[in-house]
């Protein structure tokens, strides 16, 4: 899967600029401690193993071209308690803390990895997860989303732009809020 990306990538153009380990799914139904040990295992596999498998496949081409940028999709969920779903915030906890372990990139190979964490974003995800909600769960969801409404799609790539433009920014989570 991913080596074989990060080699097609080295093979074609001879180099890796930048990567945008972009994923996240959530863990389902009943909220944890109750719910299914596979869909724990299907989110933490897409959440954190596959930004870790990513910027593994990543880095050594980085290394040999003089670096390079790594942004990493987290969640608001990685920076608070996120109570509703605990399993998806311990995954996007990890992809903040591994943001954060491999600040040294930067000094040792001049290769930056940075990481946002937006709030509610309007995709699939979110819809998803409304429809298989209880009434009671979905006037809860709609009630914290008049607080901190949904984010566009695209004011989170606008972000990710900035983040792989600031040549001086490694080891930070950018929490990113709607407007």
């Amino acid at each position: 899967g991913i080596a074989r990306l990060a080699a097609a990538v080295s093979q074609r153009w001879g180099k890796l600029d930048i990567l945008h380990n972009n994923a996240g799914v959530n863990a389902g139904w009943p909220r944890y401690p109750g719910g299914d040990h596979a869909e724990w295992n299907r989110t933490l596999a897409i959440n954190l193993w596959a930004v870790i498998s990513g910027t593994e496949a990543a880095v050594p081409l980085m290394r040999r071209s003089g670096g390079g940028a790594i942004v990493n999709s987290a969640s608001l969920a990685g920076l608070i308690a996120f109570e509703t779903d605990p399993i998806y915030a311990a995954t996007k906890h990890g992809v903040v803390g591994l943001t954060r372990a491999l600040a040294f990139l930067k000094d040792e190979a001049n290769i930056r990895v940075n990481c946002i964490c937006p709030s509610f974003v309007d995709t699939a995800l979110p819809r998803r997860r409304l429809a298989a909600m209880s009434a009671e769960e979905r006037e809860a969801w709609e009630a914290a989303l008049t607080r901190v409404p949904m984010m566009e799609p695209s004011e989170v790539a606008a972000a990710v732009l900035d983040i792989i433009r600031d040549d001086a920014m490694s080891g930070e989570a950018i929490a990113l809020l709607y407007g």
